[in-house]
C-alpha cells in the first residue's frame, strides 16, 4: 500500500474513532464486514472478527458464546433492513 494513502486512511479512521468511539467504530465495521461476507455468499464464519469482552468469554463455551454474537449483529442488520 501507498504510504500517503495509508496515512490519510490512519486519519479517517482516527477522525471517526474520536467521535464516535472507537468501540463503537470496530462493532459497527465488525458487523457490516460480516454481512458483506454473507452476503456474498461466503457464510457468517468466513473471516469477519467480531468484538467481544473477556469476561463474556468462558473455556469450554466459546463457539456457543461466538455464534450467538454472530447471530446479534445479524439480527441488528435485519432490524434496520439492511
Amino acid at each position: 500500500m501507498d504510504e500517503e494513502r495509508f496515512k490519510r486512511e490512519c486519519e479517517e479512521v482516527k477522525r471517526l474513532g474520536d467521535q464516535i468511539g472507537y468501540g463503537n467504530m470496530m462493532t459497527i465495521a465488525s458487523a457490516l464486514w460480516a454481512k458483506m461476507l454473507i452476503d456474498d455468499g461466503w457464510g457468517s464464519d468466513s473471516g469477519a472478527f467480531y468484538p467481544t469482552i473477556l469476561s463474556n468469554m468462558k473455556p469450554g463455551d466459546l463457539t456457543v458464546h461466538h455464534m450467538t454474537e454472530r447471530a446479534s449483529y445479524l439480527e441488528m442488520f435485519k432490524r434496520w433492513g439492511w
